[in-house]
């Protein structure tokens, strides 16, 4: 007890008289501002009450400096050395062995990432500025016309906007996208920035590492277009947007007696289902850029074009989600054709039309 007592005289005396103070910096007078600032006005205007309170933030800034400066002089660097491994994760422990027997192998390996990887090269840099500056609000198909319309559309003319809108995209990537892309390397290759072709080795290296990038930004691209193409179809019932899609056109028949519709609920079907497989291979024939800069470029063992993959699930999902949404739709116009049952004994080869809407509606449009 009477040790400790002693301790914190100690402790109090250096505080008070072991520290000069022309090594401290004084509190700054726009820290003091700001504090100030913080206190109401009717408050500030009461000045010696207020002088005795700079005081006291004046004296209790240099008791905590002069603190501080203590405690950091005569800490055991030892026992804080002890602390640091014991807040260390058991995982990140085996970092702390010496001498680390896993040196070597993380030297070579670091190295191999640094000739191969080309993370660090400013092309790879530009490249992807370019992308998310220029491209990134690409879609392979542009939701926002189908919402435009105020027309119901023939499935045959749904199909035709779909592939004018992929062969859109196709030729921004094809006539714009890659064209700069090669004029980046260009330049890259002027500034000595993209390995020189005697080290043939390291050049393809260097070009995988591009067409990663590259094929990274497809997948990206395919991604959000497959999204924005699943919420065309997949409205909730509940948003804003729900009856913004004009809808398709269903021609009801009579054929031998019995209300068919054509085209069949099939082809539709798998007409919205297609469309995922045309997006995904409208983008699978993008060619690598080694093979736009050198002709005579020997082939890859990964081959001329890049390779974007997107997983089976993230499809299956897409794909689940639209005949959920598609089929559910379909009750309407079933549930319609009954209205005409009272009509059996009248039917004689009589062609109806509906507009069959993604909003749970079917109406004729004539008989």
């Amino acid at each position: 007890m009477v040790y400790d007592i002693l301790s914190c005289q100690k402790y109090n005396y250096y505080i008070q008289k072991g520290i000069d103070l022309e090594n401290v910096s004084p509190l700054e007078d726009f820290w003091l501002k700001n504090i100030l600032s913080m206190v109401p006005c009717y408050l500030r205007s009461l000045n010696a009450p207020l002088e005795l309170l700079v005081n006291e933030i004046r004296e209790d800034y240099l008791l905590s400096i002069k603190t501080a400066i203590l405690k950091y002089t005569f800490r055991d660097s030892r026992e804080s050395d002890k602390d640091k491994v014991k807040d260390l994760p058991p995982h990140r422990l085996e970092v702390e062995v010496l001498p680390k027997p896993w040196n070597k192998s993380f030297v070579h390996a670091r190295k191999r990432m640094r000739d191969n990887l080309h993370s660090i090269n400013p092309t790879m840099l530009q490249v992807l500025y370019l992308w998310h500056v220029s491209y990134k609000d690409v879609r392979l198909i542009d939701v926002q016309e189908f919402h435009s319309r105020e027309e119901s559309m023939e499935l045959s003319a749904f199909q035709q906007i779909v592939t004018r809108h992929v062969d859109n995209a196709r030729g921004i990537l094809f006539k714009n996208w890659i064209p700069e892309v090669q004029n980046i390397y260009y330049q890259g290759f002027r500034r000595k920035l993209v390995p020189a072709r005697s080290n043939m080795a390291k050049l393809s290296s260097f070009f995988n590492c591009v067409a990663a990038l590259m094929t990274s930004q497809l997948q990206s691209l395919a991604i959000d277009s497959m999204r924005d193409y699943t919420s065309l179809i997949s409205q909730d019932p509940q948003s804003e947007r729900a009856y913004e899609h004009s809808g398709f056109v269903l021609h009801l028949i009579l054929e031998d007696r019995e209300i068919k519709f054509e085209p069949d609920f099939k082809l539709y079907e798998e007409a919205f289902i297609n469309v995922y497989e045309f997006m995904l291979r409208s983008i699978s024939m993008v060619p690598r850029l080694e093979t736009k800069l050198f002709p005579e470029w020997p082939g890859s063992q990964f081959g001329s074009t890049l390779k974007p993959i997107i997983l089976p699930e993230i499809l299956e999902a897409q794909q689940e989600e639209v005949r959920r949404v598609f089929w559910a739709e379909c009750v309407k116009p079933k549930e319609y054709v009954h209205e005409y049952d009272k009509y059996a004994p009248l039917m004689c080869h009589v062609t109806l039309e509906g507009n069959w809407c993604t909003g749970g509606e079917f109406t004729t449009l004539g008989d």
